[in-house]
């Protein structure tokens, strides 16, 4: 994803990275959407709990089960990232929001696989 020259295709393949690893976490629930608002919904619903009331024991399964807020908020702001990529006609974003794309992209992945791992 680092080496390309088009901008906009980094914050695309970011996108789509976290776009086929989410669908791959709510099979693993026995669900499946077609639909990306429905995917996040789903997503915060069954990987995204409150860690404010864990034992520490919980904790540690928790951070191999489940997504922390930021993991769980990579869909959609990604989404909205590849849009704007995709959508408008002028560079509406800086190196720094690709770099943060592609590494909350690669978080996601690896959380994922993390996750289906286990």
């Amino acid at each position: 994803l680092h080496n390309t020259k088009y901008d906009d295709w980094q914050l695309i393949a970011a996108y789509y990275a976290v776009h086929h690893a989410a669908p791959a976490l709510l099979q693993r629930k026995g669900l499946t959407t077609k639909n990306h608002t429905v995917t996040y919904c789903l997503l915060v619903n069954h990987y995204y709990k409150d860690q404010t009331q864990l034992s520490q024991t919980e904790l540690e399964t928790y951070h191999k089960a489940y997504l922390s807020y930021n993991e769980a908020r990579t869909y959609p702001t990604t989404k909205q990232r590849r849009e704007q990529a995709s959508y408008t006609t002028t560079r509406t974003y800086t190196d720094k929001t690709i770099n943060d794309t592609q590494d909350q992209a690669i978080n996601f992945v690896n959380k994922a696989e993390t996750i289906l791992n286990n």
